[in-house]
C-alpha cells in the first residue's frame, strides 16, 4: 500500500479503476492499492469462526447496561470501543474452545439443560435443522456443529451455526452442500459461558 498527497490527476479520488488499482482514503489520509478480490472460503474452521462474530454482534445491543459496563476496563486500557472489547475477548475465548460469556469476566457457573434432539431434513442441497430442548432458561446460544464422520466430538472448530436460545422454533438452514453424508450434533451455552453435554448425532443424506 503507498500513501499518496494527490491522486492521479485529481485532488481527491476512490474506487477501482480497470479492476487493477484502488483508491481510497483511511484516516484522513490518501492511498492506493493492488486490487484484490477477497476469498470466502466455506471451510468449516471460516464457518465456525464466522458464526461466533455474527453472534456476538447481534446480540451486543440486547445486552443490559450493567453487562456492557463489564468491558468497559478493557476496552479503556486498549483504546478500544466496549463493543470490541466484548468481540475481542470472547472470539478468542470460542477459538480456545470456550464459549462466550454476556459479561466478563465469564463466571461460568449458570447451569443449562442440554438441547435434547437434533433432526435434519434434506431439501435438494440444503438440510433443515431443527434442536429441541427442555428448558431454554439460563442458556444463550445453542451450536449446531457437522461433520462428513460419524461419531465426531461438537466443539468450537466445527461449528457451522449458532442460534439464539430465546428463538422459536430452533431452525437452522446447512448448505448449499455437495452429495454426501452429513453428520451433525448440537450443544448450548449459558449467559455467563458454561457449555452443556451434546446431544446424540444426526445423520442426514444430501444426494
Amino acid at each position: 500500500m503507498a500513501r499518496v498527497t494527490g491522486p492521479l490527476m485529481s485532488f481527491d479520488a476512490s474506487g477501482t479503476i480497470a479492476g487493477a488499482v484502488v483508491f481510497a482514503k483511511w484516516r484522513g489520509r490518501n492511498y492506493v492499492r493492488r486490487h484484490a478480490v477477497p476469498s470466502n472460503p466455506r471451510t468449516v474452521g471460516q464457518i465456525a469462526a464466522r458464526s461466533i462474530i455474527a453472534f456476538l454482534g447481534k446480540r451486543w445491543d440486547s445486552l443490559g447496561d450493567e453487562a456492557k459496563a463489564t468491558w468497559e476496563d478493557g476496552a479503556e486500557s486498549l483504546k478500544i470501543s466496549p463493543f470490541n472489547e466484548y468481540i475481542r475477548i470472547n472470539a478468542r475465548n470460542w477459538r480456545d474452545q470456550m464459549a462466550p460469556s454476556q459479561d466478563t469476566p465469564a463466571e461460568r457457573i449458570l447451569v443449562g439443560d442440554p438441547p435434547t434432539e437434533i433432526a435434519g431434513v434434506a431439501h435438494g442441497r440444503q438440510v433443515v435443522l431443527t434442536v429441541t430442548l427442555v428448558d431454554p432458561s439460563n442458556l444463550w446460544g445453542i451450536v449446531v456443529c457437522r461433520s462428513t464422520v460419524t461419531g465426531f466430538t461438537a466443539t468450537a472448530g466445527n461449528a457451522i451455526g449458532i442460534i439464539e436460545a430465546s428463538m422459536d422454533p430452533l431452525v437452522w438452514v446447512d448448505g448449499p452442500l455437495v452429495p454426501d453424508t452429513y453428520y451433525y450434533k448440537a450443544f448450548a451455552f449459558s449467559s455467563d459461558g458454561l457449555k452443556t453435554a451434546t446431544c446424540a448425532e444426526e445423520s442426514v443424506v444430501v444426494s
